[in-house]
């Protein structure tokens, strides 16, 4: 996640990036793909929750919509 610059110049222009771990919350989706990620591998996070479906759709929620707050979410 602290490294996203000096990792992705490393990957040639014609594959496909993907971050594989220690992702832990939409911002850090937000950040990788700034630098230029194209996708993102996401389990523990998810596996560690009571409804992983729920905190997966959450998170997407929020990657979609970022300026919303988490109580705006839930009226």
């Amino acid at each position: 996640i602290d490294h996203p610059p000096e990792i992705i110049n490393l990957i040639p222009g014609n594959l496909v990036k993907v971050a594989e771990s220690g992702i832990r919350s939409p911002d850090d989706c937000l950040k990788l793909f700034r630098n230029g990620f194209d996708a993102f591998l996401i389990g523990e996070h998810f596996m560690s929750k009571t409804d992983p479906g729920k905190a997966c759709k959450d998170f997407i929620d929020e990657i979609r919509h970022p300026d919303t707050s988490s109580s705006e979410k839930q009226n």
